[in-house]
Parts: structure tokens; sequence; C-alpha cells
């Protein structure tokens, strides 16, 4: 008896198995896995009634955020990338400036020091004029 109940048994759980209703697959399920979104995503638009309608919603939900969040990364990579060359365009004024303010002064310095080591010109007054 109890193997004719054992049977019956594994034959009702193989049947109750078999009869299961398949769910949809999920927005995340979808969202970690690219290839089934991506074959949802085909099989939804070449065969819109083979596949379940709510699989097909959350198919389109997961590309979106999926595309959502490739955005939001690629313009933050822009912004950094701006922020990047902008503080290198800043750093290469400042080095331009410091250098035209350390040539200005070389170049006073030399004009004081001629001015200090010069021999004084006779005054224009004094010398005479040939006639």
């Amino acid at each position: 008896m109890k193997p004719v109940l054992a049977l019956i048994l594994c034959t009702f759980v193989v049947l109750a198995s078999g009869c299961e209703e398949k769910r949809p697959i999920t927005v995340a399920e979808f969202m970690e896995n690219e290839a089934a979104l991506y074959g949802t995503l085909a099989r939804c638009d070449r065969e819109p009634g083979s596949v379940d309608p709510q699989e097909c919603q959350n198919a389109r939900t997961a590309g979106e955020r999926i595309a959502t969040i490739e955005e939001r990364l690629l313009r933050q990579a822009r912004n950094e990338a701006f922020e990047a060359a902008r503080a290198e365009y800043r750093a290469r004024l400042d080095r331009e400036r410091e250098l035209r303010l350390k040539a200005e002064a070389e170049a006073e310095d030399a004009r004081l020091r001629a001015l200090l080591h010069a021999e004084p010109q006779a005054d224009a007054r004094e010398i005479p004029r040939p006639e």
C-alpha cells in the first residue's frame, strides 16, 4: 500500500508542478539580466501576442530605468571631464600670469639698475651749439 501511495503522491507533485502558471519576469530581474531584457523587448515588438503583456511592460520599464541610469552616468562623466579641463585651464592661466608678473618685475629691476648705474647726462642747455 505504501508504494502505491508514494507513486500517487509523486504523480500528483509532477502534475502540480507542470500545471504551475508561469509568472512574468519582474523589472528587477530584467535589470539584472540584459539578455532576457533585450530578447523580451524584441519578442514584444515582433510578436506582441506571444508574450505576456505584463512581461512586455516590465521589460519596457526596465529598459527605461537602465537608459536613465546610463544617461545620468554619462552626464556625470561629462561634468567631471569638464571640471578637470576647467581646473587645468585655470592652472595654466595662473602659471602664465605668474610668469608674466615675474618677467615684468625683472624688467623693472633691470630698468632701475640701469638708471642707478647710468652716468649723469649733461643738460641740453649746456651743450654748445655749432654755429
